[in-house]
């Protein structure tokens, strides 16, 4: 074989190279859809250690704090030391939940819904949502990106009280 014929076959070996190497790489995949808006998971973070200082400082100390992104995708969850098992993280979640659904508070989407008892009960059928105080949005300025819901302390308006302390902590940096 002459030095043309094997400059000819070498260069069409590699131009062969890049094709056949495609078909032996099976099925191609489709792209990952891109990830939901959400806090990022710092700040995330930050708000729910926020949020258990808070109802510690209300003398709360066993509660459960759940932060999703606006796909409703668990971003961060914290269940302080000592709380018992049974609801408090579940309801967490659920109160973030009905906050970003409803988008406005948890406690303010059961005042809602309670005027319309085949509404609440459907509401309430949703075993993702927990319709009591204690969840709240997080908001950047491009619109809601997320929610954090706590659960655990004696009363809505207490898990309500520590989740806006968790929303104020990061708001100015959402």
């Amino acid at each position: 074989m002459g030095a043309l014929a094997k400059q000819a076959l070498l260069v069409l070996s590699l131009c062969a190279l890049p094709a056949m190497a495609l078909c032996q790489t099976g099925p191609v995949r489709p792209p990952e859809p891109p990830p939901a808006p959400g806090p990022p998971l710092a700040l995330a973070r930050e708000a729910i250690q926020a949020a258990l200082d808070a109802c510690l400082g209300e003398g709360e100390p066993k509660v459960a704090v759940s932060v999703i992104d606006s796909a409703g995708e668990l971003k961060a969850m914290a269940s302080a030391d000592g709380v018992p098992p049974g609801h408090a993280v579940a309801n967490s979640l659920g109160k973030a939940m009905a906050a970003l659904l409803y988008q406005t508070s948890s406690g303010a989407a059961y005042a809602r819904l309670r005027t319309d008892p085949a509404a609440l009960a459907a509401a309430e059928a949703n075993p993702r949502v927990r319709l009591r105080a204690g969840g709240e949005l997080l908001a950047s300025r491009g619109g809601v990106i997320g929610a954090i819901g706590v659960s655990g302390a004696a009363s809505g308006d207490k898990d309500d009280l520590c989740a806006l302390a968790g929303v104020a902590r990061i708001k100015a940096r959402l």
